[in-house]
């Protein structure tokens, strides 16, 4: 027979002392261990996330480095946009310049079609892959992009002198419909008059170079894809036009005598380079706060500015001084050769 007291009933009056009454024990519900868990999982927010993790270090759970971040360029498409219509226009470009040149009745030099394909391809490498991805990460290969767009791919494609190859090259209707009317339009004959003066040329070249290396700016066109393709954009336009000034434009000539050349590069050009390089090179922080989430390779900040900075003064200024040199021998030739007119003309009187 059951004991009461096992039953939880109540203990009789005349039970012994000895049995008092239990207390009833609810014991845990057994839960249903297949059921899924992954309810119970709470995302942490980004201010959890971001907090340090000294807390866990003190309690002495193990701490693991923190993941590379990607780069915080905010790509609304842009970027493979340009590649993608960077390639097109260069393959139209060589296209058009390959039929002109095939159509012109004389002899046209092979070296002006060699340097116009290798500046088209300067381009193409600039803003198209590998460069332009190492460029969102690194900013050593960003001022290796600024120099294909501002010291390479400019003067090459002046001086393969695409003028009259791309005319030719064109269907006559657009030559007639759309070339040659705005050729003849006084208001485009004004502007390109106006900003290949060479102080314009220069004031836009340069003052675009600096203004796009403030820290502001710069950043903001790291971030966002469609500032950084009007960065680009500006960069390229205004390098044509700086060079137009020093390297004849064929048929058209540059707007300076060989002798201006010379100093309007070593100034307007080597000097203002060597001026932003050292900057960059010799800067003890990091001026561009863009970089600071993406710490791959272990490669410090700092140094990658300095080498980016390097890149700047010695790839522009071997490029300018080249150019500069370039200019003094044909303002000696320059001068040689009125020297002898002068002569020829004494001689005859």
């Amino acid at each position: 027979m059951e004991h009461p007291c096992l039953r939880g009933d109540p203990a009789p009056a005349d039970a012994p002392a000895l049995h008092h009454r239990r207390p009833r024990v609810r014991l845990p519900r057994r839960r249903d261990r297949s059921r899924s868990s992954l309810h119970r999982i709470r995302v942490p927010s980004s201010s959890e996330r971001s907090a340090p993790a000294a807390r866990d270090g003190a309690r002495g759970v193990p701490v693991l480095a923190p993941i590379p971040r990607a780069p915080l360029r905010r790509d609304h498409g842009g970027q493979h946009i340009a590649a993608l219509v960077t390639v097109v226009l260069s393959v139209l470009a060589a296209a058009l310049y390959a039929i002109g040149v095939r159509r012109m009745r004389r002899s046209w030099p092979l070296w002006r079609t060699a340097v116009f394909f290798l500046g088209l391809g300067a381009v193409i490498a600039a803003l198209g892959p590998p460069i332009d991805g190492a460029a969102s990460i690194f900013f050593a290969w960003h001022m290796v992009q600024h120099m294909l767009l501002t010291a390479i791919a400019p003067p090459l494609l002046i001086l393969g002198a695409p003028v009259r190859p791309l005319l030719r090259g064109m269907p006559g209707a657009v030559r007639a419909g759309v070339v040659r009317p705005l050729a003849r339009a006084r208001w485009v004959r004004a502007f390109v008059h106006f900003v290949r003066h060479p102080l314009i040329a220069a004031a836009l070249y340069v003052g675009g170079l600096y203004a796009w290396h403030l820290p502001d700016l710069y950043d903001a066109a790291l971030l966002d894809a469609r500032i950084h393709l009007i960065e680009h954009a500006w960069f390229f336009v205004t390098a044509l036009v700086f060079w137009s000034v020093v390297v004849d434009p064929v048929p058209f000539r540059g707007t300076l005598s060989y002798g201006a050349r010379l100093p309007y590069l070593l100034v307007l050009g080597a000097a203002q380079n060597t001026v932003l390089g050292g900057i960059l090179s010799f800067s003890s922080r990091l001026l561009y706060t863009a970089y600071e989430e993406v710490p791959v390779f272990d490669l410090d900040r700092v140094t990658d500015q300095r080498v980016g900075g390097a890149i700047m003064w010695v790839v522009g200024d071997f490029v300018f001084l080249a150019a500069a040199s370039v200019a003094f021998f044909l303002w000696l030739a320059e001068e040689e050769e009125m020297q002898k007119r002068r002569e020829r003309i004494a001689s005859r009187q």
